[in-house]
């Protein structure tokens, strides 16, 4: 058996135990509580996260800036060097 196929074997593994602990959660939770999944039990089960690229952050930002009402606007090093030596903001 190869890697690959142990590490899919042994989520499948992990989401039926999953379901169970899940289940068993759910039937005995609060009223009104967040039901639980079988990812809260098994760390496995949870989405793999990946690290954004500078470009990807800086894309991000401006998308939540424009969102914000801010407008965006291309500074060069250089000016962004002579405003901090002025003590400006961009």
């Amino acid at each position: 058996m190869s890697i690959s196929a142990y590490i899919e074997q042994e989520k499948r593994l992990d989401l039926r135990a999953g379901v169970v602990a899940a289940t068993i959660a759910n039937v005995n939770r609060k009223k009104g509580s967040r039901p639980y999944a079988p990812r809260d039990f098994f760390s496995s089960l949870r989405p793999e996260k990946h690290e954004q690229t500078p470009e990807q952050q800086q894309k991000a930002l401006q998308v939540i800036a424009v969102a914000s009402g801010a407008r965006i606007r291309r500074v060069s090093r250089e000016e962004l060097r002579r405003m901090a030596e002025e003590g400006r903001s961009v």
